[in-house]
């Protein structure tokens, strides 16, 4: 079983949108990060990754992200949490 995770680079004005990881996450718990999360299983479509983004940046800072703004994601695959492939 693989896992995808997308990691959303938002710069506006000149700054970064980090967030702090609670203490209470498994992975990374307290530390600063990309706003992202798991893709889930909602079938086969070729956006799949924007619309993860686009969901998870709404969920954890509540931004509602417009198709016509430019947005960076990471997607790594994983098995059992560990990185095996990185693209950008």
């Amino acid at each position: 079983m693989f896992y995808v995770n997308v990691e959303g680079a938002v710069f506006q004005e000149d700054k970064w949108l980090i967030i702090g990881r609670s203490m209470k996450e498994g992975h990374a718990g307290g530390l600063l990060s990309l706003v992202g999360g798991t893709v889930e299983n909602e079938g086969n479509t070729k956006d799949i990754l924007e619309r993860t983004l686009k969901r998870e940046l709404f969920e954890e800072v509540g931004l509602n992200l417009h198709t016509d703004e430019s947005v960076g994601f990471l997607a790594r695959l994983r098995t059992q949490a560990v990185s095996v492939l990185s693209s950008g």
